[in-house]
């Protein structure tokens, strides 16, 4: 039996996080969200399917997070 896809969504905003997760869900995903910086470091350790990434963080450069993605 294969695994089940696992989705990460990164927002700064929590509200897109649940949406995205939500949706992800009812797809037949299991999703993980973070939304701020320590939650994203500690996620992107992780192994993920699909990332989805808002690169205007605020605090955090986008482009940093997915060169660190691209690394792992």
């Amino acid at each position: 039996m294969s695994e089940t896809p696992k989705v990460l969504v990164i927002d700064d905003e929590e509200a897109i996080c649940e949406l995205i997760v939500a949706v992800a869900e009812s797809a037949g995903f299991e999703a993980t969200s973070a939304s701020l910086p320590r939650d994203i470091e500690d996620a992107i350790g992780g192994r993920f399917d699909l990332v989805v990434l808002d690169l205007s963080l605020g605090e955090i450069d986008g482009i940093e997070i997915m060169s660190k993605l691209g690394a792992t």
